[in-house]
This record gives structure tokens, sequence and C-alpha cells, in this order.
């Protein structure tokens, strides 16, 4: 299901390209990968055609967001994939329930995100994964698609009372936090900086915690495939961003997942500082941005292995 793009409040005939609201999902079919981060996975397919626009300069859009000029929100102009059901992003592989304990923890996890975390359409199956492995726990999907951080920060609070009521007043037990791409190519237009995107996570990880959530910080995966509007200053600022992630591990953060790392491999783990890198093409849609079902698993399966592996 595609949406029109909705015109910039500075500006109504600028359109944005961000992290994906509305494309149409087409199922994919991945072979079964290995478990969690450092695990050999099976060997990748060859890679399918990308886009080979060449602007690096996406264009500022409508925002939500506090910054001036801030937001963006549109689909991508790439076919992408997604999972079983239309636009729910719930198709997981059929084996993933098979080691679950029938002892262990219940958790009750909110995913706060852009469209890679956005259920609607097509995207947080790295969900669905977790909801087939723990059985017995909830993962709720906080993704808004086109979300930058200061996004997800402005509107964390109020999403996550949303979701508690449909929990039935139940509190959630932790919160994972998957954001920075949609920021990282708004450098010009919306004037984004590793700085405030630093900022803008250092402020959802404290407010969380200050709510009893345990932290689960995700880096921002490879996107050196989006070549619409990546290019070498914006690889680096990732980097500079992750690496900050990644220092958050045992401080403003209860765990780190390094999506950069696993997602950039078809076997093992990537490097984490591999400027350039592309996402795996087995875990890539045509568009080199989203995931396909096999990368949402891997996702997943770090996850698990990060924080999740006690669950029920």
């Amino acid at each position: 299901m595609r949406r029109r793009a909705r015109a910039s409040r500075a500006d109504s005939n600028t359109l944005a390209v961000a992290i994906g609201r509305g494309w149409r999902g087409r199922s994919a079919t991945p072979a079964a990968f290995g478990l969690a981060i450092g695990v050999g996975m099976t060997g990748c397919a060859d890679p399918s055609g990308r886009q080979g626009a060449t602007s690096q300069e996406a264009p500022a859009g409508a925002g939500r967001g506090t910054d001036a000029g801030t937001g963006m929100e549109a689909g991508t102009d790439a076919g992408m994939e997604a999972g079983t059901d239309a636009g729910t992003g719930t198709g997981t592989d059929s084996d993933a329930s098979a080691s679950t304990s029938k002892s262990g923890k219940r958790y009750r996890v909110a995913a706060l995100g852009d469209s890679l975390t956005e259920e609607r359409f097509g995207g947080g199956k790295y969900l669905a994964w977790l909801r087939q492995r723990c059985p017995n726990s909830r993962f709720e999907s906080l993704g808004e698609g086109g979300d930058m951080t200061n996004q997800m920060r402005a509107r964390f609070e109020g999403d996550l009372a949303a979701a508690t009521a449909r929990l039935k007043g139940e509190a959630f037990t932790d919160l994972v936090v998957l954001g920075g791409v949609n920021d990282l190519y708004s450098d010009l237009t919306a004037k984004r900086t590793p700085e405030k995107i630093e900022r803008d996570l250092g402020t959802i990880y404290a407010s969380a915690r200050a709510r009893g959530l345990r932290v689960v910080a995700v880096t921002v995966a490879p996107w050196a495939g989006f070549t619409r509007y990546y290019n070498p200053g914006r690889g680096r600022a990732t980097l500079e961003v992750n690496r900050w992630i990644r220092t958050q591990r045992g401080q403003a953060a209860d765990a780190v997942v390094d999506a950069y790392a696993a997602l950039g491999a078809c076997q093992g783990t990537g490097a984490p500082e591999a400027l350039d890198a592309a996402l795996c093409p087995a875990f890539a849609t045509p568009d080199g941005l989203h995931w396909t079902a096999a990368g949402h698993q891997r996702l997943g399966e770090a996850l698990h292995a990060a924080a999740f592996a006690d669950c029920r």
C-alpha cells in the first residue's frame, strides 16, 4: 500500500523521501539463518538490483520534530519486501519457537523506532520473530514510518501510555530503541547532526529508565546501498552515532545490539567500523535501506541473544 507524501509545513511543494511509511510489500522466501550475533550464517544470495539514483540531499519534509525544518515522511520509491500478512509484517520462520523454554521470564517489551519497526506497512518483523520465540511475552511496536529521533523522543511518553492501556495497565519491562537513519540523511534539509541524534537518543534512554524500563539500544544498520541519499560523509556520521550508542552499554542502556555489524555480514558479523558498509544482499530489499524477512530475523536473533534469551 503506497501513501502519498505529505507536504512540508514550511514549503508545501517540497517532499521528503524517508525511511518509509507507505510501501507495497512482497513476500520474501529467505533461507533460515543461525542464532545471534557472532554465530555463523548461511551464505547470501546474489545482490538484487539497487536503485541508481545519485541525489545526495533529501528534501525537507513535513515534520513533527522540534528542530526547525525537521521531519520527513514519505514512501521510498523502490519496491520493498514485506512479511506474509499483507502490510502487517507478521511473517516468521516456522522453527523459531521450537527451542522455547517452558520456564523463564515473561517480558513486556515496547519497541520505539521508524518504519523498520512499524508493523502496519511491513516493518517490525523482528518483533514477530521474537513473539514466536517468546510466546508468553509481549512485544509491542511503537514504530512510526519516517520518524527521526527527535520525533521519536517527542511522542515516546504518549505512545508508551497508549500501549500500556492496550495491555490493560500491565507495565512494560523493556524498551528497544532503533532509530537514527532518517536523521543521518536529513543533515542538510533538517540540520540533523550526530550530536543532536545522540542527545535525543540519550533523552529517550533516560526517560525509559526513569519509568523503570530496561533499555536495549540498537545501532543504525548499514545503509550504503541506499544510493539515492547515502554518501561517505553520512557514512562517517553513521559510524560516529553507532560508536556513541555502543558506549552506552552499562551506562544509559542496559544492553546494546550492534545491527550495523549483524546485518552488514552474510556470515558471522561484519566490522562495526567499516565505512560505506551495505546490508548483506540476503537482508536487503531493492532500495538498500529496508530489510527482508531474513534481515528482520537476523536482528530478532541478536536481540534474543543479548536481552531475551531467558524469555518464555
